[in-house]
This record gives structure tokens, sequence and C-alpha cells, in this order.
């Protein structure tokens, strides 16, 4: 059963995007990302070869009012599309019976890599889901496509059937991989992870309450260092060369004293809100990645010479989990800094409401770090917190 829906008055906003119909202004963004070449034979059709094309299809996108515009908030211009369209589950016996969408999208070349379209397909699954009542989505990729795939997987869509895809445009058949998302699904997910939910919620409440450490006075600045401090960021011993990733960047607080150092900065927090402050906060570098997300299912393109974190790993109720991917993802010879509490307390009483955390064991997170294949190269303490150095092998394998 396909579900009618609007898109030429909608408006959803996400961290890094804004999700709303076309409009014939955006001719020329459109043009620019549908004419590179690769873009649009990832989805079936060929790329541009004049803007008279682009024009055709705009209106198109226009009249059909079945297609997002992704217009990115940092460059200010159209940078993809995101349709809801007639799905094949309408036509599938398992299926047929419910109100369905397929979600089709593209993005410029340029922006690959960057989680822009799962960030921008979680925002329409939300909106289907709970303001249309849809009761499945559908999505599918090429086979040779590994990229969508990523998003597809990440969105939280499992693999249905294979079939073959005639991209009529292009003249050729693609092995084509098709997915759904039931309701009943989604909602248990999003179930499971209520008490991350809880946490996002309190992170972006002391946004809207103007507690940014990044911009603590002098006295709170002193107090916040008694969990990491100098001695914290020498042991990252940072250099231009090389790469890094906080897990759990906060506002900023320690990456204004971190991206001036390295070549390449990478911060990733659960809070919409608190990544959001971190983005102003960091504005001035130029070498910085930001991504609202979960670290233990985010998808990184590539691999860090140096991973650190401070009082993020408390809120991690799989700490196994956590440091192994941390592992997998340094450089050989890669070296990871975790600060940890010395507050063994389940939750935290901010007054108005209560956080549940998982206490670190300084014991347990030692034989953690062995057991993913790390090297303990120092541990000490601070008046807080106590701090762990741990270094993978600068041999492969």
């Amino acid at each position: 059963m396909n579900a009618l829906i609007d898109t030429s008055k909608m408006r959803l906003e996400t961290d890094r995007l804004i999700l709303r119909g076309f409009c014939e202004d955006d001719l020329d963004d459109f043009f620019e990302y549908a004419s590179v070449p690769g873009v649009g034979e990832m989805a079936g059709w060929p790329h541009h070869e004049n803007i008279e094309t682009s024009q055709m299809i705009l209106k198109s996108f226009i009249e059909e009012r079945e297609v997002f515009a992704i217009w990115h908030k940092d460059t200010g211009k159209v940078i993809g599309s995101l349709g809801l369209h007639y799905s094949w589950a309408n036509d599938d016996p398992r299926y047929a019976g419910m109100r369905s969408k397929e979600i089709g999208y593209v993005i410029a070349r340029d922006h690959w890599g960057q989680g822009l379209v799962p960030e921008a397909v979680r925002a329409v699954i939300t909106m289907c889901f709970q303001k249309y009542d849809c009761e499945v989505l559908t999505c599918g990729h090429f086979r040779t496509n590994s990229r969508s795939k990523r998003v597809i997987e990440k969105s939280g869509f499992r693999f249905y059937k294979q079939s073959v895809f005639h991209a009529k445009q292009l003249g050729m058949d693609y092995e084509d991989m098709k997915y759904v998302l039931l309701r009943s699904e989604w909602e248990d997910a999003r179930r499971r992870f209520g008490e991350k939910q809880d946490m996002i919620c309190h992170y972006d409440e002391l946004i809207e309450e103007n507690n940014d450490p990044a911009h603590d006075p002098e006295p709170l600045r002193a107090y916040m260092d008694k969990w990491d401090g100098e001695g914290f960021i020498e042991a990252l011993q940072l250099d231009p060369n090389k790469s890094v990733l906080e897990i759990g960047v906060g506002t900023g607080r320690l990456a204004l004293r971190v991206c001036g150092k390295c070549r390449s900065f990478t911060g990733i927090d659960i809070s919409p809100k608190t990544i959001e402050r971190a983005r102003q906060n960091l504005q001035k570098f130029s070498n910085i990645h930001l991504i609202c997300g979960d670290y233990l299912t985010c998808q990184f393109d590539g691999s860090f010479d140096v991973i650190y974190s401070s009082l993020t790993f408390m809120h991690i109720e799989e700490k196994r989990a956590a440091i192994q991917k941390t592992a997998g993802l340094l450089t050989p010879g890669g070296r990871f800094v975790l600060s940890t509490s010395k507050n063994r307390q389940p939750e935290i009483d901010y007054g108005t409401r209560k956080v549940k955390v998982y206490p670190d064991d300084p014991d347990e997170i030692c034989l953690l770090l062995t057991e993913a294949g790390l090297t303990l190269k120092k541990q000490f303490e601070t008046e807080f917190a106590v701090v762990f150095v741990a270094q993978i092998s600068a041999v492969p394998g």
C-alpha cells in the first residue's frame, strides 16, 4: 500500500543538513553535482551532460513532490537528493498490505564518506514511521556499490533479496540488492537504545543550559584538568603528521588543545547539540571532521595514529567492544590514551536529572587492553582519574 507523502512543504533538520523540497533556484547546485561522472551512474542514471537536462529533471522533482533536496548547512548549497518513491514492497505478497515507501538518494562526490547520507536517511525514517504511519520502508543498492550498502546497513535495514534492475537510461542490467526496515524493528531498536537516548537528551539539555566546558573560566578549567590535564595531552605524543580521533569530543574542551598540533582531527559525540557547539568552538581549525553518532556503531573511513578519550567510557556499557574497535582503528604503532573516572557510583545526580553510567574498573581496563592486542605503556593517576596509555604493535599482525 503506497503511502502518500508530499515533500514540497516539508522541512527536516539534522546536525549538518536541511531536507526540503526542491525549487527552481537549486538548478546550479543540482547541475554541479549531477554533472560529475560516476555520481548518477551509481544510482542508475547517466551524469548530466548539460544544464538543460538538470533543468528538465528538476522540473519533474518539483512537480512530483516526492524528492527532498539535501541542503548542506556549512556550504549553503544543495549537495544531493533523497526521494520517497513507490516501493516494490507493494507488489510483494509479504508486504503488499503495509503502508510503504522506497528511499533513494544521491549525494555529491565531494561529500562521499562524511556520513551525511545516513544522517539524512535516519531523519526521513523517523518522519515516515512517526508522522506518516508507514509500516515498512525499502531501500536498495547495486551489488558493486559498497558505499550505499554501508549507508543502508548503518540505517538499520536488513537484506531481503537480490534481483535484476534494468537501468533504462544506461541500457544496462544490474544486480540489485533489496533491503527492508519494518516499523516494529525500528521501534524495537529505539527501545533497546533507550538508555543511550536518555544520555543524549541529558547532554543536549546541558547545551540548552549553556553548559560549555570549552569556555569554562580558569578555576573550572583547573578543576577539569584533574581528570586529564597537561600530563594527558603529553601522553598523546602529538605531531603535525598524525591523525587523531577523540571519542566523546563534547564541546571541544580538549580538542581546542589538540587540533593545532596534528594533521587531521576527528571527533565523535552522541549528542547532536553538543556536536553543533563543538563545531562552533572549533571553527578556526580547518583540519577537523565532527561526527554525531554512537562510537560503537559508527563506520569510520580510515584509521588513526592517535585515539583518546576522557570521561566518556563511563557511558559505554560494552567496554570490551569499544576497546577492540579502538585497537582496530589504530594505525601500526598507534597510541590510545584513556582517562577513566575514579568515581564508582552507577549514576550521576545532576539535581534535576540522573544519568546512568557504567563505572570503569582499572583492572578490567588493563585486561581488555591486552585482549585487544594493545600494550600498556604507562598507567598513572590524577586526583580524579586513572589514565591508561596503550599502543598497538608497529608491525601489523
